[in-house]
This record gives structure tokens, C-alpha cells and sequence, in this order.
């Protein structure tokens, strides 16, 4: 019968180490009060008795799990996403952090973040382009747990990271104006999305500022195939139009490829 392997503490480090179990301590929840060559021994010891941290005790002592969570809200389309949440866990291991990914229903955002909490998480990053919440109910539902929302959300008093979709719609719009353009078709993401409403009622708006009647318009998911077909739509409609404002990159190519298939030029 194999012999079971005798379980390595935070005093056996002390001991091999020549410091006491509290210094130990304080090298594993990275105070900055241990001297260097002091914090050399400890390490070096942790290494030779392959030492695993015991991660709840850490959390009970210090009170953070260096752990953030990512929530998810709804059904993400954009080519992009996979690379925006490798984005988000490397910073957060940049930080010294884990990062954990949920995914869930709009409805079950007070589930996901009670859970959240349970898990004695440091914060929390919400990405829910399609959520309409107020911020005195998102901050009821974190209930003082620090988070911060992954995209623009105009007049809001709460923290977010993105940038002001409604100011670079206005900008793209009246930029092609400025080109002497009269007929401007729009194919902004779903309008089912935040994102998607909001440049969609910039867009009508900033033309209407202007005196111009919005031209056609056919919104899409964010995916090549998605703004192919509202491209040809649009053009089997025969509304005429001189320019178009894309939701994104992707997007402005799917529409790109159905207007050189009905043999129309787009200027470089």
C-alpha cells in the first residue's frame, strides 16, 4: 500500500526557511514589509517542499482571492469577443489575477452575481450589450461588490470601459457629409443591442440635424455573412444611396463583397 504523502504547512517553510511561520505569512500575501533576501529563503524553501499555498485560508486572512469575474449577458455575435476576453485574462494575469468567465441570461444577472459574491470575487466586469438596466438597480445587484461595465453606456454614473459610440457615430456620419454625400444607408449592429439602438437613432439624427433624409437602412449581427445579406436587402430595395456607414470592420466588408457583386466600384 502506498504511504500517504505528509501534508507540507506553512511551519515546515519557517523551519527550512530560518523565519517564522508569520514571515511566511507575510511573503506569501506579498507585504512589502519582508526584506528581500528574507523573501528569497521563503520562496526558494516553498520550491525545494513544493509548497501549495492553501488559497482559502489566503482569502480568509487577507481577504481578497485575487480572482475577478467576467459575467457574460446574452449571446455575443462579434467576431471579436474571443479575443477581447483573452485580452481581459491577460491583464488581469498582468495584475496577479485570475479571471473567470460566466455566461448567462439577462434574467439571471442577480443569480450570476450573488454567485459572484459567494465566491468572495474582487469585482466583477459586466459585458451585456443588450441589457437595459437602470444604475440604482445594476448597484443594488452588486450589492457594494466593485464592478465595471464593458462598454459605453451614455449618461451613466456608473464605471465602464469602451468608447462613446454615439460621438464616433456623429463623427462618421458627418464626415461623409462634409464629402458632399446626401444619401447615407446605415447598417448598424442588431438593434436588439445597446450599441446597435444607439448608433442607429445617432445616425437618423445627426442626417435629420443636417436636413437630410436617412437613407436605407438594414441592421445586421455583427458578422460578415450577416451584413452581406442586409447589403444585398438593401440594394434589392433600389433606394438610392451614396455612402454607407458600417457597424464594424467586419461588417463594412460583408457589405463590401455583395456591392462588387452587383458590380458597383467603392472609391479606395
Amino acid at each position: 500500500m502506498a504511504l500517504k504523502r505528509k501534508k507540507i504547512t506553512i511551519r515546515d517553510v519557517a523551519g527550512l526557511a530560518g523565519v517564522s511561520y508569520q514571515t511566511v505569512s507575510r511573503v506569501m500575501n506579498e507585504r512589502n514589509s519582508v526584506a528581500e533576501e528574507t523573501r528569497r529563503r521563503v520562496l526558494q524553501a516553498m520550491q525545494e517542499l513544493d509548497f501549495v499555498p492553501n488559497k482559502i485560508a489566503q482569502m480568509l486572512t487577507t481577504n481578497c482571492s485575487h480572482t475577478l469575474e467576467l459575467i457574460v449577458v446574452g449571446v455575443m455575435h462579434s467576431a471579436h469577443f474571443a479575443e477581447s476576453i483573452k485580452s481581459m485574462a491577460g491583464a488581469a494575469s498582468h495584475s496577479g489575477y485570475d479571471l473567470l468567465v460566466t455566461m448567462e441570461d439577462a434574467d439571471k444577472l442577480g443569480v450570476a452575481l450573488g454567485d459572484a459574491a459567494a465566491r468572495l470575487v474582487d469585482g466583477v466586469v459586466i459585458y451585456a450589450p443588450s441589457l437595459r438596466i437602470s444604475d440604482e438597480k445594476l448597484l443594488a445587484l452588486c450589492n457594494g461588490m466593485p464592478m465595471v461595465r464593458r462598454d459605453y453606456v451614455p449618461d451613466s454614473r456608473l464605471a465602464w470601459v469602451g468608447f462613446d459610440q454615439v460621438y464616433a457615430t456623429r463623427m462618421a456620419v458627418e464626415y461623409l457629409i462634409r464629402l458632399g454625400h446626401c444619401h447615407i444607408a446605415a447598417i448598424p449592429p442588431s438593434l436588439d443591442l445597446l450599441n446597435g439602438e444607439w448608433r442607429y437613432q445617432t445616425w437618423k439624427a445627426t442626417l435629420l440635424n443636417h436636413g437630410l433624409k436617412p437613407g436605407p437602412m438594414c441592421e445586421a449581427n455583427y458578422t460578415f455573412r450577416s451584413a452581406y445579406e442586409a447589403m444585398n436587402r438593401i440594394l434589392e430595395s433600389h433606394t438610392p444611396f451614396s455612402a454607407l456607414l458600417a457597424g464594424s470592420d467586419t461588417m463594412g466588408l460583408g457589405a463590401m463583397r455583395a456591392l462588387y457583386e452587383h458590380g458597383l466600384r467603392i472609391p479606395d
